[in-house]
């Protein structure tokens, strides 16, 4: 893509709560590597260091679109571009499984030294096994160690497939994914937060993609950056430069240090930075207590106001209030991307904002009139959308919703609205109310 302007300065500006980065003279807003997202925060500090940190990578020019030519150098707009592109991909379902995958294949339980220099590999390795007990326990390790070493073989032609001998045991990918071993991986993984993600994928693609067990155990602040640095550098092929520490080539193995160590110092920083809240609970998708709708009053098939639109959303409200509370957001779609109510405001309100926002009201007085201080709604901007949101706090009472002149109880299941009836009911409410 043909480059249009060095920029030599950057700035920021904020609009409606959130910071994005500019260019300094016009204020432009500037946008990921991709050119799909603008760089933004709900904190100055963030955009600050990305600003910082564009030193270590020379003269940057601006694209077409709007990205910045970074000279393929690592740095936090690097990894704030990855994380963009890869955590708000519609396709979450496929990155999960991606993510669920890695540990089967991690250079960290992987030997690939053999008598002496097997020791100086195992010995190196060490902090990071005994961090990993910390996380899942010894019988998981064990068995993520056998898979991992079989996979290795398997997929370096060591051994064949099909009536696998060789060291572990083999397991196809699809068994993995079954395993709770690979669940409870997942789960610790997803427990981040969004900037604490994006360090741990950029911290795992700047060190050549050797080991994510070790990135996560460094970005959970599981072992020290000395740690991580001895034991990147005995995983798989770096354990060479180990043997060659007395040896011709100390510049090759300083070099090699002084990189693990600056990415390393890199992405903890980022780790630690503040991120937006809401695009954080956006980003981990829909639960028992999250809901997303893409609209609030208008069918985006017809384009014209539907009450059975308006019955849905009330419907995940009622089952919020019998439950443990939630959050509600309209104008984002069932894969989490963000779309905005801006069209319905348009098309049924005329653009007005303040119309909209009260004929909700008025939908709540009708359908929930004993809702009371127990739900809060207003707009939010993010990414350049406006994004309707309801917070919703538990009732004190069981809360029955009224259609067609019949009382229905609605409850959250992770993560959907249900119905409950009979004996159920009369559990549900003496266990919660």
């Amino acid at each position: 893509m043909a480059k249009t302007k060095v920029i030599e300065y950057f700035n920021f500006k904020e609009e409606d709560g959130t910071f994005f980065l500019t260019d300094y003279d016009e204020l432009t807003k500037l946008k990921t590597a991709s050119g799909d997202y603008y760089v933004e925060s709900n904190t100055e500090e963030f955009i600050l260091f990305i600003i910082d940190d564009f030193e270590r990578c020379g003269e940057l020019t601006l694209n077409k679109d709007h990205s910045i030519n970074f000279n393929s150098v690592p740095c936090a707009y690097a990894i704030y571009s990855d994380q963009r592109s890869f955590f708000t991909s519609s396709n979450k379902q496929n990155v999960h499984e991606h993510i669920r995958k890695l540990p089967a294949y991690d250079g960290l339980l992987i030997q690939t030294a053999n008598g002496p220099e097997e020791v100086t590999q195992l010995e190196r390795q060490s902090p990071g096994h005994d961090a990993l007990l910390e996380l899942i326990s010894i019988d998981e390790c064990q068995m993520l160690s056998g898979w991992a070493m079989a996979n290795h073989y398997v997929h370096n032609g060591y051994a064949e497939q099909d009536d696998y001998e060789g060291p572990g045991e083999y397991i196809s990918d699809e068994n993995f994914l079954q395993t709770p071993t690979a669940e409870n991986i997942f789960q610790i993984f997803d427990r981040l937060t969004l900037t604490e993600k994006g360090a741990l994928f950029g911290l795992f693609n700047l060190t050549g993609q050797k080991s994510y067990l070790v990135a996560l155990l460094l970005i959970m602040r599981k072992i020290s950056i000395p740690s991580f640095v001895k034991i990147s550098t005995a995983i798989g092929n770096n354990i060479l430069a180990i043997i060659l520490e007395d040896e011709d080539e100390p510049d090759m193995r300083s070099d090699q240090y002084a990189h693990l160590e600056k990415m390393a110092n890199l992405c903890l920083t980022y780790a630690g930075l503040q991120t937006d809240p809401l695009n954080e609970d956006i980003s981990k998708g829909e639960s028992n207590t999250t809901e997303f709708k893409s609209t609030f009053f208008m069918d985006i098939t017809t384009h014209g106001q539907s009450e059975i639109i308006i019955v849905h959303v009330m419907k995940t409200i009622a089952a919020f209030l019998n439950s443990s509370g939630g959050t509600l957001y309209v104008g984002v779609n069932d894969d989490g991307h963000k779309i905005g109510v801006q069209g319905e405001i348009d098309s049924l309100f005329g653009g007005n904002k303040d119309k909209y926002l009260l004929r909700i009201k008025d939908k709540l007085k009708k359908y929930i009139p004993s809702f009371n201080g127990n739900v809060d709604w207003s707009l939010e901007k993010r990414d350049g959308f406006e994004i309707l949101i309801f917070k919703v706090a538990k009732s004190a009472e069981p809360f029955f919703y009224v259609e067609k002149n019949k009382e229905i109880f609605y409850v959250r299941t992770n993560p959907a609205t249900e119905v409950l009836e009979g004996s159920l009911l009369l559990k549900y409410i003496k266990e919660h109310f």
